[in-house]
């Protein structure tokens, strides 16, 4: 179970009112200390697991771990990936300003 699939579980279990089933769960390189919330959001290549921290929103994108002015530096180029997840980093802070989310100060 990667770490899409855990955050899916807790979700189901949260809505069924039992207990997370995360015996088989891959959760490395996901620091989910002080997370607060999490969503989902299909990126370009992978699912990216939006997690609310206390300390601002972080991104796991595939092997990617970034704030949002991280991401944004990242995925700035002008080919068709970089563009992909440009727009999807606007979604992503749409959908996290709509939950009231506290999202780091981007880079301008």
């Amino acid at each position: 179970m990667n770490v899409e699939q855990a955050v899916a579980e807790i979700a189901l279990a949260k809505k069924e009112n039992r207990s997370a089933k995360l015996s088989n769960a891959e959760l490395s390189g996901a620091d989910l200390s002080g997370a607060n919330g999490t969503f989902q959001i299909n990126g370009d290549c992978y699912v990216w697991l939006i997690i609310e921290r206390s300390d601002g929103v972080r991104i796991r994108a595939g092997c990617h771990w970034f704030g949002m002015a991280e991401a944004r530096k990242y995925w700035s180029g002008s080919d068709a990936h970089s563009i992909l997840c440009s727009a999807a980093l606007d979604a992503v802070k749409n959908l996290c300003v709509a939950r009231g989310w506290i999202i780091e100060k981007e880079a301008d």
